[in-house]
């Protein structure tokens, strides 16, 4: 039966899975990237994932690479999230696999409708290359937080400092609560303007870092769903 309806096999699933996925489509249309997520498969059937923003009823969530379990039975991936994460169980039914590209049905934590999911493979980590000093040359597209002008230090412990700059000098911002996570070559990024109040949440793609230069996309929408593309570019 499988055959006939094209659908993978347990074993070509177990097989092509391990490795890091990004969603990059749901239902044909572009994933705007503050929606994304980004689940990492490894063998012994754990996995990490990673996603930002808001769920059902307003409530936000930070899962910075949080541990689950996973099983394959047919087409169907059964993942279990470890306790104390706020990712969610959810069993996805595959539709289609490539060394490079996974298809899915899946209801989306946005607003539980069942959607085809499309996820590419992500090959980049610039886990440690984000790590540093970096000052803003130019930005392009609609601001949403600050512009250009800008210097961020990011650390291994997962935390960063924003610098302003004033006259002469760069101050460290008063925000609290600095917090970034570079899951494969995507950005999320939190932090409190003062203690107790709301997080703010930014996500860039890193389009690449090299040579001491780092470059950020990001696909967004505005309120009323117009779609800009925003882009970064920094120097070590």
């Amino acid at each position: 039966d499988d055959d006939v309806n094209n659908v993978p096999s347990q074993k070509e699933i177990e097989t092509k899975i391990i490795g890091k996925w990004k969603a990059t489509k749901r239902d044909n249309e572009d994933v705007i990237t503050n929606r994304r997520s980004i689940l990492t498969y490894k063998v012994d059937n754990i996995g990490t994932a990673s996603h930002a923003g808001m769920i059902d009823g307003g409530v936000y969530i930070w899962d910075n690479q949080s541990p689950f379990t996973y099983s394959i039975s047919g087409n169907k991936i059964h993942e279990i999230p470890d306790e104390g994460t706020t990712m969610r169980e959810r069993v996805s039914v595959v539709a289609n696999i490539s060394e490079s590209t996974l298809t899915f049905e899946d209801k989306s934590p946005m607003d539980s409708k069942i959607s085809l999911f499309f996820s590419t493979k992500v090959t980049a980590d610039y886990t440690n290359d984000i790590i540093g000093m970096w000052e803003g040359v130019e930005m392009t597209g609609y601001e949403t937080y600050g512009n250009a002008e800008a210097r961020i230090e990011y650390r291994a412990d997962g935390t960063y400092t924003y610098y302003n700059k004033e006259g002469d000098y760069w101050v460290p911002s008063a925000n609290v609560g600095n917090e970034y996570n570079v899951d494969g070559d995507w950005l999320a990024t939190r932090w409190r303007p003062e203690a107790g109040a709301d997080y703010n949440y930014e996500w860039w793609d890193i389009d690449e870092i090299k040579d001491g230069t780092m470059k950020w996309s990001a696909l967004r929408e505005k309120e009323k769903g117009e779609r800009f593309t925003t882009t970064f570019t920094w120097k070590k």
